[in-house]
């Protein structure tokens, strides 16, 4: 079915169909609302998710612009244990802060959040206060990583020796508040891409990226030459 054509659908079909499609979860192992082309209608995609229960889709491997509402309930991400990308949606400031606690909760050492096989992550316009790496790096499986428009709103990341231990591909965007970006020795030791663009506050490269052995290729998008003469000091 054409994305084109989502908003002629009515509310009743749409909910058939989605329902038709996820009553043998076994089948369905890539799901993905595209918000954006149906005429960037966040109602359609919460109206969607509000009545999936996520938790039930024990074999889905993919979700993408799925909303951040749908993932509190009854502990549903942690269910899905095959799944390998995840893209959330997020709705309002309150739904980043309670996912935000779950993330930083007393059992952060068993990612209470974000499940072990996850190895592909983008986290946009999530508003994220606290320094989200101390959680991702702690992924075992996680090779991708896209940090985007916004996703933290803190001035310093560290990046800790040991972690991110399969991530090969990171891009940092659009993160306007990160001064300084720490990287131990050991750090993402299998990182082969790297790309950062308009981080314009950010006072240079980190140092611990000499140590990243892996690193192929390294991208700097400058949108101001006094942010290029930084990062090239």
């Amino acid at each position: 079915m054409c994305t084109h054509c989502v908003m002629t659908l009515t509310w009743k079909m749409v909910h058939c169909l989605f329902t038709q499609s996820f009553s043998n979860s076994h089948v369905a192992r890539a799901i993905s609302v595209d918000v954006t082309v149906a005429c960037k209608s966040r109602g359609i995609s919460a109206l969607i998710w509000s009545h999936i229960q996520i938790d039930q889709l024990k074999d889905i491997e993919t979700l993408k612009d799925i909303t951040s509402s749908a993932l509190i309930p009854h502990d549903a991400l942690n269910k899905l244990t095959d799944l390998r990308c995840l893209g959330i949606h997020y709705e309002g400031t309150d739904d980043v802060r309670r996912i935000s606690e779950s993330m930083y909760s007393t059992s952060l050492h068993s990612l209470q959040f974000l499940p072990a096989s996850l190895t592909k992550l983008i986290l946009w316009e999530s508003g994220l206060e606290k320094d989200p790496m101390p959680a991702l790096e702690r992924l075992p499986n996680l090779r991708f990583l896209n940090m985007s428009y916004e996703a933290y709103y803190g001035s310093q990341m560290v990046c800790s020796a040991y972690g991110f231990p399969k991530l090969e591909t990171l891009q940092l965007s659009s993160l306007l508040h990160v001064r300084n970006w720490i990287v131990k020795n050991g750090a993402m030791s299998s990182l082969k891409k790297l790309h950062i663009e308009r981080i314009r506050n950010l006072e240079m490269t980190p140092e611990g990226l000499k140590f990243v052995t892996m690193l192929k290729k390294l991208s700097i998008t400058c949108t101001d030459s006094s942010f290029c003469e930084k990062l090239g000091s």
